[in-house]
């Protein structure tokens, strides 16, 4: 679970700002997780949802495009960036582009019962700096630490770490690339990023329908979904599942087995099209 996103010189935002889902004492008591983060310790309480308002153009867009790019940089960075290619980082425009000022960007997480802490500073040249902790009996414990001038290992995994340091790239996170290496102790901190830091976008909203209408069709999660609809207000009291015209279901079947793994020539850039976790992702390759 996401305790709080911070970041810093990052698209729209160039002074650090953080959101935070942790309960105060404003939280409707009704509303609050109890969930505990550390052995033998008190639970933390935390919110389940949160609301960003604010005026036109005043960034509410942008936090959440800022917290996609964090994701993009752990997904991707090792897997599918040139070796000697730019960081596609989103600094805020209205800085010294000479000032070489790296954008900054941190989660701390609830994972399996444990805080953990994770950030770095990127230019569009180089990591500048990553690290990763976590808090097992509420004392930090260093998971590594990634400077320019090398990497600093915690006591687990240090096998794994050592390949993971070998094959290290200056353009690519420590953790993208350490899941590469099947780095067993940092698997979670990179699955939370692919598995649970997902966004309702223009370009997946086919993959979340097709889960909105798998979960209508499951008996536990059915009333969950139709309990979300109601509650967010759009009308819907039900909903029926209608069978579609068999040629047509062919034809769309037919379509989805084309898209999986499909390599397709389009305007001369190849592009792999691939399914994952309901996420259709586009890799992008020179010609």
């Amino acid at each position: 679970m996401l305790l709080e996103f911070r970041a810093e010189n990052a698209r729209s935002f160039r002074d650090r700002f953080s959101l935070s889902l942790e309960a105060t004492r404003l939280s409707e008591p009704d509303v609050v997780r109890e969930v505990p983060w550390r052995e033998g310790g008190s639970p933390i309480g935390l919110l389940p949802a949160t609301a960003i308002f604010g005026a036109n153009a005043s960034g509410k867009s942008n936090l959440l495009r800022v917290m996609s790019d964090m994701r993009t940089f752990v997904l991707f960075s090792f897997r599918l960036w040139r070796a000697e290619g730019p960081i596609p980082v989103k600094p805020f425009r209205l800085c010294d582009p000479a000032s070489g000022q790296p954008s900054r960007y941190e989660v701390d997480l609830i994972l399996a019962g444990v805080r953990h802490e994770y950030g770095f500073l990127v230019t569009a040249e180089q990591v500048v700096e990553e690290w990763a902790h976590s808090y097992p009996r509420g004392r930090r414990m260093l998971l590594f630490r990634r400077t320019v001038a090398g990497v600093e290992l915690g006591r687990a995994e240090r096998k794994k770490g050592r390949a993971t340091e070998a094959i290290l790239r200056r353009n690519a996170l420590f953790l993208s690339t350490a899941a590469a290496t099947g780095h067993e102790g940092l698997e979670p901190l990179y699955e939370w990023f692919r598995r649970n830091l997902l966004f309702a976008q223009e370009d997946n909203r086919t993959a979340r329908q097709a889960l909105t209408a798998e979960m209508l069709e499951g008996e536990t999660t059915r009333e969950q979904a139709l309990a979300l609809m109601r509650e967010a207000d759009l009308g819907i009291t039900g909903a029926n599942r209608l069978e579609l015209d068999p040629e047509l279901h062919e034809q769309i079947q037919q379509a989805v087995e084309t898209l999986k793994g499909d390599v397709a020539e389009v305007e001369g850039a190849r592009i792999a099209v691939e399914f994952e976790d309901f996420e259709l992702r586009l890799k992008h390759h020179a010609g």
